[in-house]
């Protein structure tokens, strides 16, 4: 592996990161100028936060995920070099694993009690109860993730940085279609419904179904905007967007 390679395509080092990722999972200054223990570690951090999803590669030669992939483990990896301070003022994500429904710890305290600090939510216990829950997803469905309901890395993030408000009505978002994620080149009914919804929105033309070069620009921005990598791949996450993301 070329650990120093630089493509000229705005992707860097062994595992061709681009510099949002890089920083999504901790990394400072250019990937290509890391050192290949660092390159490994935060390639293996990403993997472990999001599977094979960020190589459009693996999906090519038919990589398959194993147990590791999105487990949200990430405790027993060690990044050599001094670790990058946090933008925005947000803590680095403390957790071994992600959160859950019925957990305690004082991560969950600290969690809470940042919620508190901007009058979203009670003094914090620490317990991650039915309160916790409602809040948690309310803040990952004002966010543009899905409202899964665990406290990871993005999630985490959302507390110091997210929008929140007292839940009204709703916005009904579609369950996502895709057996697969879409990406750039791909044609589909699903592409249309959400090229067609941008479009109520007055953010896009009426939905052809193709996934062009405008197209791409457009999710790459809604990305962007809404705290998401710019991949411009639309999965679950991306899809909400097209209802909820701010544009």
């Amino acid at each position: 592996n070329n650990y120093s390679i630089n493509t000229g395509n705005d992707h860097y080092g062994a595992y061709q990161f681009d510099l949002s990722t890089w920083r999504s999972v901790g990394g400072s200054g250019y990937p290509n100028r890391a050192s290949a223990a660092e390159q490994d570690a935060r390639a293996l951090i990403l993997y472990r936060e999001r599977g094979w999803q960020p190589w459009q590669c693996a999906g090519i030669v038919g990589l398959r995920e194993d147990g590791d992939a999105r487990s949200g483990r990430i405790s027993d990896i060690k990044v050599s070099g001094s670790p990058s301070r946090p933008s925005s003022g947000v803590p680095a994500f403390p957790g071994s694993r992600w959160y859950h429904f019925g957990d305690r710890s004082v991560s969950i305290k600290r969690f809470q009690d940042q919620l508190h600090a901007r009058g979203f939510f009670p003094v914090g216990t620490g317990e991650y109860g039915p309160h916790t829950l409602a809040v948690v997803k309310r803040l990952q469905s004002l966010n543009g993730l899905v409202p899964n309901g665990f406290i990871g890395p993005n999630t985490w993030r959302l507390a110091w940085t997210g929008k929140y408000s007292a839940a009204g009505a709703a916005t009904a978002v579609p369950a996502f279609p895709g057996p697969r994620w879409y990406q750039f080149g791909d044609h589909s009914a699903s592409i249309k419904r959400f090229q067609d919804q941008l479009h109520a929105r007055g953010l896009f033309p009426v939905g052809t179904g193709e996934y062009g070069p405008h197209t791409l620009a457009v999710v790459k921005r809604l990305q962007s905007l809404n705290g998401l990598v710019p991949n411009g791949f639309i999965g679950p996450n991306t899809w909400r967007l097209a209802w909820t993301g701010k544009y």
